[in-house]
């Protein structure tokens, strides 16, 4: 048989198998033909190996913000230390709608005075009933697919550090390869100080250049706030059910369509 033809039969049903022993997602979502050969062509690449593959987190690898979540858990749960407003989320809210480079890193500075070793168990506890409700499976499956090949599989996102590490062990992704809004941590205890930079659009970018120093060959994200990221893939930007409606020039639905990226719906 033809090597290449070979490696490529091998490359598909890696992946196949990878896609049934997932056991995440019971509405069993599944690529498109069109995503799906574009994934087939780039897992059968000689050069996976050390590859770098960035995900963002909420709405790409599973359906909410685990972030965002989190927060009202913690919040609904009396853990917060002191809470500086009557309402700790509707001020967050409020942020946000005037300006998410602000809103973002004010939901992780929510926890300043948590000792951080509270907080990874109660992250861990979260996002393991969380992520099995919320993941995409055949995301899931693509990681254990790329990871095969060797590549170089890490998160960026604009939650906190904390439980985007703790969803992340559920897909096989190591704390040591996952980038969140990160808080300085002093004796143990979480302070306010947001350790830069803010990984949010561009953020995301210089998250990557910080803590990876790499160029992505593959980059995945489901909104307008990842469009920075993907534009510096070498390789493939893979859009997961666009999370802005209309097809205005400024939503990623619309960018995507220019780039020729492919896009995912679910």
């Amino acid at each position: 048989m033809n090597p290449f033809l070979a490696g490529g039969l091998a490359t598909l049903m890696s992946f196949s198998l990878a896609l049934t022993s997932f056991a995440y997602d019971p509405q069993g979502t599944q690529w498109s033909p069109q995503v799906q050969a574009r994934l087939d062509k780039l897992l059968a690449r000689p050069d996976l190996k050390g590859a770098l593959i960035v995900f963002d987190a909420d709405g790409t690898l599973w359906r909410d913000d685990i972030g965002e979540a989190f927060a009202r858990w913690l919040i609904a749960e009396k853990k917060l230390v002191n809470p500086t407003v009557p309402d700790v989320f509707a001020e967050y809210e409020r942020l946000c709608a005037i300006d998410k480079m602000v809103g973002y890193p004010y939901l992780v500075q929510i926890m300043a005075g948590i000792p951080e070793q509270d907080l990874r168990t109660w992250a861990k506890a979260f996002a393991k009933d969380h992520v099995a409700k919320h993941a995409y499976q055949p995301q899931h499956a693509l990681i254990k697919a790329l990871q095969a090949k060797g590549a170089d599989v890490w998160i960026v996102s604009a939650s906190n550090q904390w439980i985007v590490e703790a969803g992340g062990h559920h897909l096989g992704i190591s704390a040591d390869k996952i980038v969140g809004i990160r808080l300085e941590v002093k004796d143990g205890v979480l302070t306010d100080k947001v350790v830069p930079p803010v990984t949010y659009r561009p953020g995301k970018v210089e998250a990557i250049q910080k803590y990876i120093g790499k160029t992505p060959i593959l980059v995945a994200g489901d909104s307008i706030t990842d469009y920075e990221m993907m534009a510096i893939s070498s390789d493939m930007a893979l859009v997961i059910h666009p999370s802005e409606g209309g097809s205005g020039p400024k939503q990623l639905k619309a960018l995507a369509e220019q780039h020729g990226w492919p896009i995912q719906h679910w």
